[in-house]
């Protein structure tokens, strides 16, 4: 009987433990989902609308957290704004950079690939 009553209590206390998943972004979001799943090169999960996924390249980490957990607890708005808008002017500005590097890169070796054409039509009508 004591094995009984020890089993039935055992099943009647005991609850499923619960958490979520915080998924944070390369551009410093993050979202937080009861449950996931993966799909080709997605992680997904059900809303009330149907099925949700995000591209795992965009994804810096999945972590298990509490249930509860509020994604605004580690996305950058939760930072502040200055910060969060001085973040954003730096990675423009990185990015502006590289691209007039990469222009510039362009145009030298265009200019390169000409200066070899000519030297080789002189060289050629002689």
């Amino acid at each position: 009987m004591k094995v009984i009553m020890l089993a039935a209590f055992l099943i009647f206390s005991c609850h499923t433990a619960h958490a979520d998943w915080l998924l944070r972004f390369k551009d410093k979001t993050a979202n937080v989902w009861p449950s996931y799943f993966e799909k080709d090169s997605q992680y997904c999960t059900m809303k009330t609308f149907g099925e949700y996924c995000v591209r795992k390249s965009d994804l810096v980490s999945i972590k298990e957290v509490p249930a509860g957990t509020e994604a605004s607890d580690y996305s950058v708005s939760s930072l502040g704004g200055k910060e969060a808008e001085i973040r954003k002017r730096e990675a423009s500005e990185i990015t502006e950079k590289t691209i007039s590097e990469l222009d510039e890169r362009q145009r030298q070796e265009r200019y390169q690939k000409q200066r070899k054409q000519y030297k080789q039509r002189n060289y050629d009508d002689d």
